[in-house]
């Protein structure tokens, strides 16, 4: 018989018990309120604890026989369901008021004229695994029934019984039960409440059964694993390393560093806990690398809940709160790294770990309560516990694990962990956070790098204490990694993610511009969609013309090359500035703002004056005003001038106010006869613009700005972009160099987006803007006669990527498949000129 003709075919039941007398539409002869010990671990998501629910099912029946027991029937026929409740708890129905509140509730909703005949309670257990956690007694059940018979029910009510029936679960044996196993429709009914209420979903731990070999350490295991707390190595430390420093400067230089360290370690304890990796020793000789376990290692800080209320909104961590420190166990060592760093990071306040969690998931091992552990585990546990000998390691408990425990046992906790992809809220005021789902280890092998992984700490660990008031409230101390434990290596290459970041063992390459890696085909998909597509035919196209163009151009005359990143910038802007000459001279003395000068301002200058002879007779007087943090404190506000025989000097400043070109007080002091003046500026140019720019040493007739050796070009976020946007596009002419085609690409793209976004520049010149930087290609060129002949230092490494036949690599593999791109200073270029003011 289905669910739908048996204990439902009356409708729905009612979920609230002062509304059972309005849902009623007949009388009942017989009810039976079953009060059933579930065998599962619910969640309170409001206060975020773990408990053993009680699920309350009241069936109702019109058959008066009182011979007719429920539990015994074969057939559902008779029984409807018309109320349940999932919501209480063990030691709320055994040890406190709400299980006997919730029938006399019921039973005053009901109006006389539905009152049944027979009314009775039966105490369901399946199994005895609440009795053996201390969650069912047989004393707590006399208790509870004579406070279910003391009460105070309405007249009509008949009598009250109160009964208890041991039932065994599915699938075992019944021998020495006498109830045996409860109806089939009775489980049924508990499994359809159960779907239907998200409070009573059971978050038990995935099956453990596979965890015999781990079961049996346990005797050996060191009992700081699970009774104490883990802390970083460096808290204890700190007074022996200052103590081991001489008398004097350096004495008092290192106990402030040591001094930022300790706050810095409590304030990272405080946000995320002590936080440590390493290593798995391996067991054989020939295992390869990308066959080692790392391990990142988290203890997580013990906070005193507080009982929500509206003063307090906050429910805290899961209770009840492990001792023993999270071990999260990876093949990929640059993932525990990248994920050590995340966690550890200053920046990272919010962080919280299940969100950065890779695709590829996690083994977690965690030595936690009984809270949490399916049933049929814990029996099987609890059974182990009785078959070994004595002394038994783990000697039988006298007091709780931990705080809101029920049990002083602890459990070996192994699942496998991956994210889903959903992002879910745990209530209406939590903060939303990636699902994370938990499995059951897929092999022998995860099962097996646990137990290791218990074993070496067992071996690998040293206690430590603090005092009370060293930031320890409870002085009890806690243990450390050993100083022999192997830290996790690092990646042998630089390359990342493009898209998150992760510097990971492994990464996938794009196949089609053989440029960008990525974590994961997701990440690798979401950047294709958010703007790589494009690039990754940029790259191809940059590489096509590398070979074809550069190679080619680069070999025909290698000595007519700026050989120097500095000289390639000199002739480049000297080029810029010829062709925008009828612009430069409408001013009356024309300063050309120039950025991205940073590395070689000595070679610059020197480049500089060798070449601007010859190019001195298109302008009475060129100045040139170059702004950068990396320049001295000496050379800040200098101005060196420039004469016509191309003559360096560095000229004294003037005693007129606001002369910053040291122009105004004559030959002798000043510059005013130099064919050219270069001012220096110590500061980033968007601080530099934040001043007024006309006390600052006048507008600009023009702007250059030289790319980065990186090759990534400029970001929506660039400052330089912002304050082109809102300034001078449009306004004066503005070039800008890259030494890659993407890059170039990269900043024309974050020009554009500044100007769309910008809410300084004139409308009008904003449509013509934009409808003019649309046609990207016909603005970037190969700066033919600038270029610099020597390659810069460092290749392509990642900063562009794609789709199209990706390939998955590893560190050794990288040097043959890079891409033969090399980066030369100002290899392309773009020209955004001033616009016309329409008639």
């Amino acid at each position: 018989m289905s669910v739908a003709e048996g204990f439902l075919s009356h409708g729905e039941p009612c979920t609230r018990a002062d509304a059972l007398g309005n849902w009623l539409t007949e009388r009942y002869s017989r009810w039976e309120f079953l009060v059933v010990f579930q065998r599962q671990w619910s969640r309170d998501r409001r206060a975020n604890r773990l408990y053993a629910p009680v699920f309350h099912m009241l069936f109702a029946s019109p058959f008066s026989d009182a011979g007719r027991e429920m539990l015994g029937a074969a057939d559902v026929a008779p029984w409807q369901l018309i109320f349940y409740d999932l919501s209480r708890t063990c030691r709320d129905v055994l040890w406190g008021t709400k299980g006997t509140d919730l029938i006399s509730d019921v039973l005053r909703a009901v109006p006389p004229a539905l009152q049944p005949s027979f009314f009775s309670v039966v105490c369901v257990t399946v199994g005895d695994t609440h009795d053996r956690l201390g969650l069912f007694s047989e004393q707590a059940f006399r208790h509870y029934k004579e406070r279910v018979e003391r009460l105070q029910r309405p007249q009509e009510t008949p009598e009250v019984s109160v009964k208890l029936h041991r039932a065994m679960p599915r699938g075992r044996m019944t021998k020495g039960w006498d109830d045996g196993h409860l109806p089939v429709f009775v489980e049924d009914a508990i499994k359809w409440a159960c779907r239907r209420t998200s409070e009573a979903a059971d978050v038990s731990a995935p099956s453990q059964e596979g965890n015999d070999a781990i079961l049996a350490i346990l005797p050996r295991l060191n009992k700081l694993l699970y009774k104490n707390t883990f802390h970083m190595a460096e808290d204890h430390n700190f007074t022996d390393a200052v103590s081991s420093m001489g008398e004097g400067e350096n004495r008092s230089l290192t106990d402030r560093r040591l001094e930022e360290r300790r706050v810095f370690l409590q304030n990272l304890r405080r946000r995320v806990g002590n936080v440590a990796s390493f290593t798995l020793a391996s067991q054989t000789s020939s295992e390869e690398a990308g066959q080692r376990w790392h391990v990142l290692i988290i203890q997580k800080l013990f906070v005193e809940k507080e009982e929500v209320s509206i003063e307090n909104l906050d429910p805290g961590p899961l209770e009840p709160q492990p001792v023993g420190a999270e071990l999260h166990l990876m093949q990929d060592g640059g993932e525990v790294l990248y994920l050590q760093s995340q966690l550890c990071s200053e920046n990272s306040f919010e962080t919280v770990y299940g969100d950065m969690m890779h695709e590829d998931g996690e083994l977690f091992a965690q030595l936690t309560p009984l809270e949490g552990i399916a049933f049929d585990d814990i029996d099987r546990y609890l059974d182990f516990i009785l078959t070994q000998p004595q002394p038994f390691g783990m000697e039988t408990p006298t007091e709780p694990l931990c705080k809101g425990s029920c049990s002083g046992y602890t459990f070996p906790k192994v699942v496998f962990r991956r994210p889903t992809g959903s992002v879910v809220k745990d209530n209406l005021i939590a903060s939303p956070h990636v699902e994370i789902l938990e499995e059951s280890p897929r092999s022998p092998e995860e099962w097996d790098a646990a137990r290791r992984v218990f074993l070496f700490l067992s071996d690998h660990i040293a206690p430590v204490s603090f005092a009370p008031d060293n930031g320890h409230s409870d002085g009890r101390g806690g243990y450390t990694l050993t100083k022999d434990v192997a830290p996790v290596p690092p990646p042998t290459h630089n390359y990342k993610c493009t898209w998150c970041g992760r510097r990971r063992d492994k990464l996938l390459r794009c196949g089609g511009c053989k440029v960008d890696m990525y974590c994961c085909r997701k990440h690798q998909m979401m950047d294709w969609k958010g703007g790589h597509k494009k690039y990754c035919g940029i790259w191809r196209k940059a590489r096509e013309e590398y070979e074809k163009l550069i190679v080619p151009l680069l070999h025909s005359c290698p000595m007519e090359r700026p050989e120097t990143r500095s000289a390639s910038a000199v002739v480049t802007l000297l080029q810029f500035l010829m062709a925008s000459w009828c612009e430069l001279q409408r001013s009356e003395v024309s300063v050309v703002h120039i950025v991205g000068i940073d590395d070689d301002m000595t070679g610059f200058l020197s480049e500089l004056s060798q070449r601007a002879k010859n190019f001195s007779m298109h302008w009475k007087q060129l100045r040139l005003l170059l702004s950068s943090d990396t320049f001295g404190d000496e050379e800040h506000n200098a101005v060196y001038a420039i004469n016509e025989g191309g003559e360096l000097t560095k000229t004294a400043p003037t005693s007129a106010l606001g002369d910053v070109w040291h122009t105004q007080s004559g030959k002798d002091e000043g510059a005013p006869e130099a064919v050219m003046l270069v001012r220096l500026y110590n500061a980033k140019y968007h601080i530099f613009i934040g001043q007024d720019t006309e006390i600052s040493g006048g507008a600009p007739s023009a702007v250059a700005s030289f790319g980065n050796p990186s090759g990534a070009g400029m970001t929506y976020l660039t400052a330089v972009a912002e304050v082109l946007a809102d300034r001078f596009i449009g306004v004066v002419p503005v070039i800008c160099t890259e030494p890659t085609l993407f890059g170039a690409h990269h900043t024309l793209d974050a020009i554009l987006e500044r100007v769309r976004s910008s809410n300084k520049m004139n409308a009008d010149r904003k449509g013509r803007v934009i409808e003019r930087l649309l046609h990207a290609d016909e603005f970037i060129r190969i700066n033919v006669q600038g270029m610099g002949y020597e390659p810069l230092d460092s290749h392509l490494g990642g900063e562009g990527g794609g789709v199209g036949g990706t390939t998955q690599t590893n560190a050794a593999e990288f040097a043959t498949k890079l891409a033969p791109l090399r980066l030369h200073p100002n290899l392309y270029y773009f020209i955004i000129p001033a616009e016309t003011a329409e008639p």
